[in-house]
């Protein structure tokens, strides 16, 4: 198999089947980095996947097409290393680099792009095949593209994935002309978070938006502006919580980009700029104008970011910050303690936007050990941490765990001891293949029957209303999960072997699932070896 016939059977990829597609990425696996003859061919049959009528019918292909292009993509990315560092061979013998070769067939790549339009759904993946080949003339005219027609935020971020994943020794084409693209909203954090990157990298010299730091410090100030008025008359700019909530994370999002990137640059010119962003209420904002502060050698930055770690929302970023300006000794030693770091771990996972979305009102150490854990050679220090939020209709509580994971089961967790806590955490983050929760309707009819006979044997047991929920696997040893109810109590059980593990919902509004109960029983398992393995020693 050559790139050459692995190009026609990529021209005919519609037309193939599952396996054939298979066997493509398999074949391809085996082939030596494409040079400049072989990407000639490749290029192409890729290029023609992409239809400016694709967009009602991407929609409808099956599953397995979609994750089988995506497949070969990735393996097309990972043969493409070889590209990169075939082009610095050649270019240390004086050869023409393989980029100039390539760069008429990478600019009908990018007349491709521009003809499908905005609204296709798949052309960002043409974006995105540009920063893997990685290549001078493929960097030009990713930054080209982006500059003048980016795609959609979240399309964009996909494309600019291999940049953040990649050594690219010909970045330094991609500015300033990507800087350009700073008028574009669905691009503007990605290019800035891109040069902050490559600078802290040292894959430039110089910041590559040094040019434009007092450009960059003016935005700051009309973002941070906007943020204020927001923060004093929210109504005005949404109708429901949602709403602000996403307009807040847009607005701030960019400009911590911006903030973190005028820290880097170094021009203390824009200090008033940043000392703006002090006055704000938004706690992320804040610490990333600090934290610039800091790196301009002004003491408030520091001394805001102390502040700041008082805040348990706050503290870990605060105290990441101040330890590498090298001023951790700023905070107090009580909010430096592993106690200390682990609340805020768990008070920044419940504020993140996808589950709580701020802080917590108090917290509460329930209970801190030394113990081994699935994932770690040597033992974690643990710590399960109370939580409260009070709302306007009423209280929540719950018992997060921090160290080894940071997490919170959705569940009501008050009515176990501390041991069965962490199992049921330890339960819920292991991950091997030989453990596995597979719901009931993923299984086939065939393989229901198995149980039917230990279904009749637990309603002679006094088990009703029995309904397997999920079948788990623990090293070999089949799981099945129901819920049910005995003696009119609904609740859980789990069989194992001759074994019951019934768990009544008792009283709770967060009664454990059968998910929860898999968790808690696995996990015990887990822990009780590790820890009796360990002692042991």
């Amino acid at each position: 198999m050559t790139w050459s016939q692995t190009a026609t059977q990529l021209a005919r990829w519609r037309q193939s089947t599952p396996e054939e597609r298979d066997a493509v990425i398999e074949q391809m696996e085996q082939l030596p980095p494409p040079d400049a003859e072989a990407l000639a061919a490749i290029l192409p049959a890729i290029s023609a996947e992409y239809r400016k009528d694709d967009a009602p019918q991407s929609e409808a292909r099956n599953r397995h097409d979609r994750v089988a292009w995506e497949r070969m993509l990735v393996t097309f990315a990972q043969q493409l290393a070889g590209v990169r560092e075939l082009e610095a061979f050649r270019a240390e013998r004086a050869a023409a680099p393989m980029s100039e070769e390539l760069a008429p067939l990478l600019a009908e790549l990018g007349k491709k792009y521009r003809e499908l339009g905005a609204n296709h759904p798949r052309r960002h993946e043409l974006l995105e095949l540009l920063a893997m080949l990685g290549t001078r003339a493929s960097l030009a005219e990713f930054a080209e593209l982006v500059a003048t027609d980016p795609p959609a935020s979240h399309e964009a971020a996909l494309a600019f994935a291999p940049l953040f994943r990649n050594e690219l020794p010909a970045s330094e084409v991609l500015f300033p002309r990507l800087l350009d693209a700073m008028e574009h909203e669905s691009a503007a954090t990605l290019v800035l978070d891109l040069a902050n990157h490559l600078y802290r990298r040292r894959t430039v010299s110089a910041h590559p938006a040094r040019p434009r730091a007092k450009t960059l410090a003016a935005l700051f100030g009309q973002i941070v502006s906007r943020m204020q008025v927001i923060e004093e008359k929210p109504a005005q700019f949404a109708k429901t919580p949602a709403e602000l909530s996403l307009l807040v994370a847009k607005t701030v999002g960019l400009a911590i980009a911006l903030a973190d990137t005028l820290g880097l640059i170094g021009d203390v010119s824009v200090e008033a700029k940043l000392r703006q962003a002090l006055g704000v209420g938004h706690r992320r904002l804040r610490a990333e104008a600090a934290a610039a502060l800091g790196r301009l050698k002004i003491d408030e930055g520091f001394d805001v970011l102390a502040t700041l770690a008082a805040d348990p929302g706050s503290r870990t970023r605060a105290l990441a910050y101040l330890e590498e300006l090298g001023q951790l000794e700023k905070a107090p030693e009580a909010l430096r303690t592993s106690q200390a770091r682990a609340e805020g771990e768990l008070a920044a996972w419940l504020a993140q936007p996808t589950r709580f979305g701020l802080p917590p009102t108090g917290l509460d150490l329930v209970d801190t050990r030394v113990q081994k854990w699935p994932g770690y050679e040597e033992p974690q220090e643990c710590f399960l941490i109370r939580y409260l939020y009070e709302f306007p209709r009423g209280t929540l509580r719950g018992i997060g765990i921090a160290g080894p994971v940071t997490h919170s089961l959705s569940v009501d967790l008050e009515d176990i001891s501390p041991s069965d806590i962490y199992a049921a955490y330890c339960g819920w983050h292991v991950e091997h293949e030989e453990i596995r929760l597979t719901p009931v309707d993923e299984l086939p009819p065939e393989a229901l029957k198995q149980w039917e006979p230990l279904e009749e044997n637990l309603r002679l047991a006094g088990y009703e209303e029995l309904r397997l929920a999920y079948v788990g696997e623990f090293f070999g040893e089949l799981l099945p999960v129901y819920t049910a109810k005995h003696s009119g109590q609904p609740g859980v059980l789990l069989t194992e072997g001759d074994e019951r593990h019934w768990r009544p919902a008792l009283s709770s509004p967060r009664p454990f699932g059968p998910q929860e109960v898999f968790y808690l029983h696995v996990g015990r398992k887990i822990l009780k070896t590790f820890n009796d393995e360990a002692e042991s020693l």
